[in-house]
C-alpha cells in the first residue's frame, strides 16, 4: 500500500503547488513504485499542429515521480 494517497496529494498541491491544481492532474492510480497520472487534454497544451508540448509532458511525468517512488 502507498505511503500517501491521492487526496492527500491533491492537499499537498492546493498548499504549496498552485501550478499542479490549475493544470488540473488526476491522479488515477498510485501502486508500488507507480503513479499513474492523467491530465485533461486543454488547447493550451498543444503546439502548433495539434501535438503535446514538451513542457507539458515533462511536468506531468516529473508530477508524478514522487507517489511513485514512494513504495511503502
Amino acid at each position: 500500500m502507498p505511503r500517501i494517497t491521492a487526496q492527500e496529494i491533491y492537499q499537498i498541491c492546493e498548499r504549496s503547488l498552485p501550478w499542479a491544481v490549475m493544470m488540473g492532474f488526476e491522479i488515477a492510480e498510485i501502486g508500488k513504485g507507480t503513479c499513474r497520472v492523467r491530465l485533461p487534454q486543454r488547447d493550451e497544451f498543444l503546439r502548433p499542429g495539434g501535438t503535446v508540448s514538451g513542457p507539458v509532458a515533462h511536468v506531468t511525468a516529473t508530477y508524478s515521480i514522487p507517489p511513485g517512488g514512494n513504495e511503502g
